[in-house]
């Protein structure tokens, strides 16, 4: 009797269980999941309540609210499949997880709903409603990468098909032009829905995606620094590269140059950067008619569909400008970039005024960019800039930003992968050496971990290696990083560095702090702010100081304008 009842209970337990269960999985399959967090983001769990800091793994049912701070991102995933991911300073409602319907008040949104289900984001001017596609949206234009946008607002239905962008103003008359194809909306090459892949949180700056965009965006004052801290430098950098140290003359020749007590010192004040490979970027300011080249068809018929692949130049150009207790420098940067299909091209070139280094024109950039679903191949003069290290390369164990080289990168689930071979480091200024490049890269504790090698043939062949890693001891606060390795010389080097990412979020403004040394030459403390008034006007106050040597103080401004 006793057995009997008592298998009675348990089969009623486990029946409730499992309908328990059950009912907890249509509820969770009813929600949207955030699969994805890069820096600040909060949200609200339903209609009403207090936000919170995001997580990956929350959900959230009809009613959430969530928004992303600056240089954040944030990815969703509806219980269709269908994902949304979230770009800077942006607010989203979910109205309707199982419809994957949502409201977008600002910022931009990228999305690839599954095929054979509809999504609608509702905008300032209408409601886009697109089905089994790929799109962008801001609120006011959309682009559609594949299939068909439906753009409806108070002056009716407007179709938006793959390869166009509709947009759309206060009286809901929606314009279509052609636009750039999935790879680069916009004709940038850093895309802004891009580095993140899904399951990971990433809470630190330096390291992350968002760290290498504003080294991008920055590039032309911190080439300016670099070369401004350096007075009669020379080409100490270079000369280092090319040394044999496991002489003696060589050891000599660097205890030389590293000594700021010798008369016969050459090196002044040495941040670990050579002066002429970074020196400011640019060209001038594109003329009418390069903007008319960019409107013309191309000898395209009209009406759509439209069978353009050519998109561009665009011409952004920034113009800046740095003095210190030294002297000063200004100069003008200009890029121009297209795209071709599947293919990104830039060139960039600086014309320059400057009491370091003298007057004239740099070519900076000047490559081809292939992208894939699996990744890029980039061919030509670019930039290195990967990584947490920001104010110095001294302590890194690439001791350029710029070369001409061949280039893949991809991704392997959450793993990067960058590999290269460089025919010539910093090429602006010609030295012959060359090498391979490698790094490997995951997200780890919130942060950014990273692992490089890197030869030299005028190291005899031999490989240098670093560790990086860039995490949030304070979430918000305070991120600490650093770089650890021997560089193929056999030279150790580190550095050591401090960023505070709640000023930025509250103040616009990026603080970084470092120490960096390697071995055989002086060691280097460096501060750098960066005020950024708005998108197109940053001012930066440096401070920096050597062993052996007094503090150096500058300040300068950068101003971007043009396409």
């Amino acid at each position: 009797m006793y057995t009997h009842t008592h298998r009675r209970l348990l089969g009623m337990g486990l029946i409730v269980a499992l309908l328990l269960g059950a009912g907890g999985g249509v509820a969770a399959q009813g929600q949207v999941k955030i699969v994805g967090v890069i820096l600040s983001v909060k949200h609200r769990p339903g209609p009403s309540g207090n936000f919170v800091v995001s997580k990956v793994g929350a959900l959230l049912p009809a009613g959430s609210r969530v928004q992303t701070g600056a240089r954040s991102k944030c990815a969703l995933k509806f219980p269709n499949g269908g994902v949304i991911r979230m770009g800077e300073r942006s607010d989203l409602v979910i109205q309707s997880p199982s419809d994957t319907s949502m409201k977008l008040s600002s910022g931009q949104l990228w999305a690839k709903v599954v095929a054979g289900t509809t999504a609608q984001v509702e905008g300032s001017y209408g409601v886009a409603v697109v089905k089994g596609t790929e799109w962008t949206f801001d609120g006011t234009a959309i682009t559609c990468y594949d299939g068909i946008v439906s753009y409806q607002t108070a002056a009716g239905s407007t179709d938006v098909p793959a390869g166009y962008k509709g947009i759309a103003d206060a009286n809901g008359n929606v314009e279509r032009k052609p636009a750039p194809g999935r790879a680069y909306p916009g004709g940038d090459l850093i895309q802004w829905f891009g580095g993140m892949p899904t399951g990971v949180s990433v809470q630190t700056t330096p390291g992350s995606a968002p760290g290498a965009e504003r080294k991008e965006m920055d590039a032309p004052i911190d080439r300016t620094i670099s070369a401004a801290v350096t007075p009669g430098a020379g080409n100490l950098n270079v000369i280092v590269q090319g040394l044999n140290v496991d002489t003696v003359a060589a050891r000599e020749r660097v205890a030389v140059m590293a000594d700021p007590s010798r008369a016969d010192a050459t090196w002044g004040f040495f941040p670990g950067i050579d002066p002429n490979t970074l020196a400011p970027l640019s060209i001038s300011r594109p003329t009418a008619a390069l903007g008319s080249l960019s409107s013309a068809p191309f000898g395209q018929a009209p009406g759509l569909p439209d069978k353009r692949t050519f998109f561009g130049p665009y011409t952004p150009a920034d113009a800046f400008g740095y003095i210190s207790d030294t002297g000063g420098t200004a100069g003008l940067r200009v890029r121009p970039h297209a795209v071709w299909g599947p293919v990104y091209l830039e060139v960039g070139a600086t014309a320059r005024l400057s009491e370091w280094y003298g007057d004239g024109v740099d070519v900076t950039e000047a490559f081809a960019s292939y992208r894939d679903d699996w990744g890029d191949v980039t061919v030509g003069r670019q930039r290195f800039l990967e990584g947490p290290v920001n104010n110095s390369r001294l302590g890194s164990l690439l001791s350029y930003d710029t070369g001409d080289a061949v280039r893949v990168q991809t991704h392997f689930g959450k793993v990067g992968v960058d590999a290269a071979y460089v025919q010539k480091m910093a090429p602006i200024l010609g030295p012959t050496a060359r090498g391979w490049y490698g790094r490997l890269e995951c997200p780890v504790l919130d942060g950014m971990a990273g692992v490089n090698l890197a030869t030299n043939d005028n190291a005899g062949g031999d490989l240098g290696y670093s560790l990086d890693l860039g995490v949030p001891v304070v979430k918000g606060t305070l991120d600490l990083y650093g770089e650890f390795g021997v560089d193929p010389f056999n030279r150790t080097l580190y550095t050591v560095g401090a960023y505070f990412p709640s000023l930025y979020q509250s103040q616009d403004i990026d603080l970084f702090i470092e120490f960096a040394r390697r071995e055989q030459l002086p060691s280097l403390g460096s501060l750098r702010l960066y005020k950024h008034f708005n998108e197109d006007l940053t001012a930066v106050l440096s401070l920096d100081q050597a062993s052996g040597d007094s503090l150096h103080m500058g300040a300068g401004v950068i101003w971007r304008f043009g396409d």
